[in-house]
């Protein structure tokens, strides 16, 4: 129990220290910039927000990429296995071997993105945005039927995330 919080604050510490940040990133555990990893997690924070519903859903949509390709990925080895078994890859490739390390945590294009759910806090805990901040991330519409159609689209979003 203890080592799991110790290891939750190191978790915690790479997310804050640009330093040991870095020093994931050179050992290939880390892909995004320090600063682009904090602004993906405040955009999966504050995700209700209409600024950052857009790009909140880009980064989904990545994610879902990557989790269709990891389990392309997966069939693919089984149906290589099934088909040659241990043998050299059509391409000269190790054939299953090499396909099945595949499937590994560290050949997702999106690593840094599935692990945002690790430094997430329950929202009701985030701290709340200040009015200036909210003025600032507000979105503003001169036609308004635009502007009623983004409150729909975003009433619909927050239906959809609870």
């Amino acid at each position: 129990r203890s080592s799991d919080l110790k290891n939750q604050n190191a978790m915690f510490q790479q997310l804050i220290d640009k330093t040991k940040h870095e020093e994931l990133q050179k050992q290939g555990r880390r892909r995004l910039s320090h600063k682009a990893i904090q602004g993906a997690l405040l955009i999966s924070l504050y995700r209700e927000e209409p600024r950052f519903q857009p790009a909140y859903q880009f980064i989904s949509l990545l994610t879902e990429i990557d989790n269709l390709l990891m389990h392309w990925r997966h069939n693919h080895s089984l149906f290589v296995h099934r088909m040659i078994g241990d043998k050299m890859g059509t391409g000269g490739s190790p054939g299953y071997r090499y396909l099945h390390d595949t499937i590994r945590e560290d050949y997702r294009i999106f690593l840094d993105f599935f692990n945002l759910s690790s430094y997430m806090i329950p929202r009701w805990h985030a701290p709340k945005l200040s009015q200036e901040m909210k003025d600032k991330l507000a979105v503003h519409f001169t036609d308004p039927e635009e502007e009623r159609r983004f409150a729909e689209r975003r009433l619909a979003a927050t239906k959809e995330n609870e």
